[in-house]
């Protein structure tokens, strides 16, 4: 879950990062605005590694995006047609 704490919380760090737990980063607010970020190590390079794999399967198949795109509208079609005939 994620969690909202004001910059100036940071005058009580240790209050802040105990709020950070694996999956349930913390979100720094200033005057309003999302500006930083603080999260769990694991978390980071979790991303990290997702990241480069997705990178490393779009050079391998770089239509993979065109692909994806016309598998969600045949899922838009398909729940078209399924609605259509409970109607």
């Amino acid at each position: 879950m994620l969690k909202i704490r004001l910059v100036t919380d940071l005058d009580n760090y240790m209050e802040v990062l105990e709020d950070v737990d694996n999956g349930s980063p913390v979100v720094l607010v200033e005057d309003g605005i999302f500006r930083y970020i603080i999260m769990d190590l694991k978390d980071y390079l979790s991303i990290g590694a997702r990241l480069r794999l997705l990178n490393y399967f779009d050079s391998i198949w770089p239509d993979a995006a065109a692909a994806w795109e016309d598998w969600a509208t045949m899922q838009e079609i398909a729940t078209m047609d399924m609605q259509e005939q409970m109607n």
